[in-house]
Parts: C-alpha cells; sequence; structure tokens
C-alpha cells in the first residue's frame, strides 16, 4: 500500500468531513456514510486509483496496517475473524471493525468526534440529559445500531463528569470516548486490555468504590445479574441494549434468564429500573440527523405493570403516552413533535414511527386544525418549557 492508514483516512475525512462511517470491502470502490446514506468516496489517491473497486490486496494491506501494534485485535480476528478497538489519526478518533466475509478481509469505521458533543449539538432533549441527576437504578439506553447510543451515553456521563464528584467506572469495547477529568474521578476499562470479561469486569468493579458505572452492552445473562445487583445495591447503572422501545427491552432481560426465575427477575427490574431510553436517528430536514426519543421513566404505574407481567408494547406506550408530567414520552410523540418544529419531513415520521395509522390520523387532525398551536394534538404532551427545553 503506497500511503500510510493514517494519511488515507486523512484524505478521506477531508474530501468527506460530514461521513459518519468509512467501509472498505473487496470488489467496492470505498464507501462513505452521509446522513445515514452509502456513496462512493470521491477522492483520488488513496489506496486505489481514482474510485476503482479495491483489491484483495489492497483491503489486506489496509487491515493489518491498522492492526499492527495492536495484539489483542490481531489474536481476535485470527482466531474467530473478527476484531474490535478504538484508535486516534491525529485528532479524530475512530471505533474499527474488522472481519472476513467470502475470505476476504473487510474494515468498518466509524468516525468518534474528539470529545463529547453538547446535547444541544446533537439536538438531545432535557427529557433525556435530565437522567443524569438520577443517583440509583438502572438506566438502559437501546436502540438499532449506528442510532447514536454511545454518544447519547457520553453526554449523559459528561454531565455527571462536569457536575458531580463522584467516581464513574466504565466498561467498554472498544473505549471511543476519552473523558477528562473534571469534578468526578474517570476510570475507562477496555475489554481485552484491562479486563478479559464483561462479567468479571463488573465483579472487579464493585469493589472499585464507584458511584456510577457505565457497562458497554450487556451481552449475557450473568453480565446483566451482576448489572442488576449493583443497580440493587444503589448505584446508578448505565447499560446499552439492542432493542427498539421499552416492550421489547424488558422482554429481551426476561428472555435472558430462565422462565421459572420469571417472577423473581420481574421483582428485580421493578425495584431497580431507573429509566429506559429507546432512541432513532432521523433524517432532518435539509440534511443530517435528529434523534428521536422514547423515554420511559420508574413510577407506580410501571412497577406494577412490570410485576404484573404486563409487557407489551400497547400497554407501554399507553402509560408513555399519558405520563409526560412524570418525564415520559413515546417514540410516536417524540417524531411528531420534531415534525411540528419543522425538523421531521412527513415521510421521515412514517419511517420511524411506531403505530403508523396513529400517527397518520393525529396528521390528518392537524392539517384540519391548520393554525391551532400543535400542542393542541390529541393525546401529545409537547409542552415546550417542560419536556422540550433542549430545542
Amino acid at each position: 500500500m503506497a500511503e500510510s492508514c493514517e494519511a488515507f483516512l486523512s484524505r478521506v475525512v477531508e474530501a468527506h468531513p460530514t461521513a459518519s462511517d468509512i467501509v472498505l470491502t473487496v470488489g467496492r470502490p470505498v464507501q462513505v456514510m452521509q446522513d445515514k446514506v452509502f456513496e462512493d468516496a470521491a477522492c483520488e489517491g488513496m489506496i486505489t486509483e481514482g474510485m476503482s473497486p479495491l483489491t484483495p490486496k489492497s483491503c489486506e494491506a489496509f487491515a493489518m496496517g491498522l492492526m499492527k501494534g495492536r495484539g489483542t485485535a490481531l489474536q481476535a480476528y485470527t482466531t474467530h475473524g473478527a476484531c474490535d478497538f478504538s484508535f486516534s489519526c491525529g485528532e479524530i478518533r475512530f471505533r474499527a471493525n474488522i472481519f472476513r466475509q467470502m475470505g476476504y478481509p473487510c474494515v468498518v469505521l466509524r468516525r468518534l468526534p474528539a470529545q463529547v458533543p453538547s446535547a444541544k449539538d446533537l439536538l438531545l432533549p432535557d427529557i433525556v440529559t435530565r437522567l443524569a441527576a438520577l443517583r440509583r437504578g438502572l438506566v438502559l439506553v437501546t436502540g438499532a445500531a449506528g442510532n447514536g447510543k454511545s454518544t447519547s451515553l457520553a453526554v449523559l456521563l459528561e454531565k455527571i463528569n462536569s457536575e458531580r464528584a463522584v467516581h464513574i467506572i466504565t466498561l467498554e469495547d472498544p473505549v471511543e470516548y476519552i473523558y477528562p477529568q473534571k469534578r468526578a474521578v474517570m476510570s475507562q476499562r477496555e475489554l481485552g486490555r484491562d479486563f478479559s470479561g464483561f462479567a468479571e469486569g463488573l465483579r472487579s468493579a464493585l469493589r472499585q468504590s464507584p458511584q456510577v458505572l457505565m457497562v458497554g452492552e450487556i451481552r449475557d445473562r450473568e453480565s446483566l445479574g451482576i448489572t442488576l445487583q449493583a443497580a440493587e445495591a444503589g448505584l446508578l447503572v448505565f447499560a446499552t441494549l439492542h432493542t427498539t422501545d421499552a416492550g421489547q427491552t424488558l422482554n429481551r432481560i426476561l428472555g435472558m434468564f430462565p422462565s421459572g426465575e420469571e417472577s423473581f427477575v420481574r421483582q428485580r427490574l421493578a425495584q431497580s429500573l431507573a429509566a429506559v431510553v429507546s432512541q432513532r436517528l432521523c433524517a432532518k430536514k435539509g440534511g443530517g440527523l435528529v434523534p428521536a426519543v422514547e423515554v420511559l421513566r420508574s413510577s407506580l404505574r410501571i412497577r406494577e405493570a412490570i410485576l404484573q407481567g404486563e409487557l407489551r408494547d400497547g400497554v407501554f406506550r399507553k402509560i408513555l403516552t399519558e405520563s409526560g408530567s412524570q418525564g415520559m414520552c413515546s417514540m410516536d410523540q417524540s417524531v411528531l413533535f420534531l415534525h411540528a418544529k419543522g425538523l421531521l419531513t412527513e415521510e421521515s415520521v412514517f419511517e420511524n414511527a411506531t403505530d403508523v395509522t396513529a400517527v397518520r390520523q393525529e396528521l390528518d387532525r392537524w392539517r384540519a386544525k391548520s393554525g391551532k398551536s400543535t400542542s393542541s394534538l390529541k393525546g401529545l404532551t409537547l409542552d415546550d418549557d417542560y419536556e422540550w427545553s433542549a430545542f
């Protein structure tokens, strides 16, 4: 390969300053993702001539160049066919995933901001950032891959870091954002480098006097059990799951345990769960992305629903819709509010709505009442001064 990995990435970023992802795979030109859409990288002289398809040799050279000096990543790639790690390229950080497909290497790079972005920059509403004020309990940040879970979680941790003199321990795979030492004591631990497995890392963390604990992702029953134990012990615990809404999240948790333990696990969840934030990044009118969020917070109704096993989507959606004064909102309320603010097109609203029929009916009512305040929409809580002041 004629130029270094760092030089290559610098050229891509210079040509595509707003790209979120870079993908190198055999048989295709270098791909960049902008606003959740892939396109050919428009820069020459990198690892191919112009926009020519990548060869096995060039992909292999780039992958091995990235893994040079990273023994844990190289061992995982050699043994399991895939690895994850993060690294810096000048002032820019990337999260890398390298894996084999059809016998050839494929490299996926997610660009990370040099520092944790602000809630204002992300258009992340106060209904989410208020969760940083919690002192105990389990907070789950959920959503599909690529929908900003890690970034929203980083905003919450940085807010605590800036405002509270506590010990924060993070267990990550890999470390994405590097937090400066502010009021809090920050201890960031990376899988494979600082601890061998999440269950082991969690057990160790409980002996390291944290007040706040962040688990990058709950992957198995053992890790989940220790996470619940930490929340029950009075810690504020943040974790992520690849689920799309509150109902699916709680059902996923229950599904990790044997059916004979369901009643006991529901009791533990009802006691320890503080909030579930489900996030979707939506295409913003005029370009860019904006998060739509569903927020569930612990309340008497929520605890009763969990204890009684009423975990259907419709049950939670009704509670969320009716509980705006308690800091909750449904995904449909969120996308309708963003549309009312002029941030989402109707097409984007329908793409991200949970109950498309109900949302369409609300939009029809809105059109029929054109000229009136959007806060009059039936069933919606669109109080700018309370729930959505971040906008």
